[in-house]
């Protein structure tokens, strides 16, 4: 997969999860068009975003928690907020969640294949490592470096969850359960875009 990052997953935002307090909601489970048979369209259904995919279209697959949800490609890579949205979300919110559901498909890709982040170095970033067999390791980047869990089972669901607490600590909750505490965690400011399945600038 390269130094990019890229990752080979199929993922898609928690259809039950509460609406009220929703500021972003990306469902990536609908086509352009009824006769397409490509995602190209990322739409966030609560502010009208629209979210951009970088290489290929990718496709779907049908077993997911909502029935039907994106495939990413290890050659597509998906921009959900630029760096102007992104900015404006994570400086008015304070405390947010970032979650979604994801499934990891192989066991020889990239060691840090990156689910969803903004700038790993400066801001945050989860990935797992999709060269392991077995339990892949969920990691968390911060700008107070990277936090590691041993856990994650290959092609199955799984939910996952980044709870930020203002400017003092991030947590991610694997199918509901914390695994991941990063108490040294800061706001720092990021020119980067909030990107899926590919490096912070949706390099492919």
């Amino acid at each position: 997969y390269g130094s990019n990052n890229d990752l080979t997953v199929l993922n898609v935002i928690n259809p039950d999860f509460p609406v009220d307090g929703l500021l972003h909601y990306f469902p990536l489970n609908g086509f352009s068009d009824p006769n397409d048979t490509t995602p190209a369209d990322v739409i966030d259904v609560v502010s009208d975003v629209t979210g951009v995919i970088t290489g290929s279209n990718g496709s779907f697959a049908t077993d997911s928690p909502n029935g039907q949800s994106y495939v990413n490609g290890a050659t597509t890579g998906i921009t959900l907020l630029n760096n102007t949205q992104a900015t404006a979300w994570q400086t008015t919110t304070g405390d947010y969640t970032v979650a979604l559901w994801f499934k990891s498909t192989t066991e020889s890709g990239n060691s840090e294949g990156r689910i969803i982040g903004r700038d790993a170095s400066d801001f945050w970033s989860l990935i797992v490592d999709q060269g392991e067999t077995g339990n892949q390791t969920i990691g968390l980047y911060t700008n107070s470096g990277l936090i590691t869990w041993d856990g994650a089972s290959v092609n199955e669901w799984h939910h996952i969850a980044l709870v930020v607490n203002g400017t003092t600590s991030a947590k991610v909750y694997v199918d509901g359960i914390l695994r991941i505490t990063d108490t040294s965690f800061s706001f720092d400011t990021s020119s980067t875009p909030v990107v899926f399945g590919c490096n912070t600038d949706s390099v492919i």
